[in-house]
């Protein structure tokens, strides 16, 4: 895959809905691991930059900036997680279920499936899927998937 990216990140909480980002970003592979690149503004004009590290039954996400975090998903595992919001740090309990990963020259796709709580209270079972491709020509692809999976025109966010 080049290093170029068009990156679509989306999430569904059973409690909250569902939300997508669609962004450009950068790829790269390094120690067996698939890194995915990107950044986001915040309304401030803030930069938060995000780093995914694939593996096969693990994922970290890190986002730095602004909203600096760090959650990892590993299959079968729980884990803790600080997630920044605007009035104070909330502490998660995430129980990672399945991770998926499917690769090929011009893609890698990731589903996470896992469970999320806090202060040991249950909140949600969701759902994230984290697909890059070639940005050359991935605009319109991404889109058809999209649309194909939902039933409904695609928004974007890029």
């Amino acid at each position: 895959m080049e290093n170029d990216i068009l990156l679509s990140i989306s999430g569904v909480q059973d409690a909250a809905g569902s939300t997508e980002i669609i962004t450009a970003g950068h790829y790269y592979f390094r120690n067996g691991k698939h890194y995915l690149t990107y950044e986001e503004e915040s309304d401030t004009g803030k930069v938060t930059r995000n780093v995914i590290k694939i593996a096969r039954d693990r994922v970290d996400v890190i986002r730095s900036g602004e909203n600096r975090s760090r959650i990892l998903f590993e299959k079968g595992e729980k884990s803790l997680a600080d997630y920044p919001t605007p009035v104070g740090s909330m502490a998660l309990d995430i129980s990672t279920e399945d991770i998926d990963v499917e690769e090929s020259a011009d893609r890698i796709e990731a589903e996470i499936r896992y469970s999320l709580a806090m202060e040991g209270v249950f909140i949600s079972d969701c759902r994230v899927k984290i697909r890059a491709m070639e940005k050359e020509g991935a605009d319109l692809d991404l889109l058809a998937r999209k649309d194909n999976e939902a039933g409904s025109p695609a928004g974007r966010n890029a």
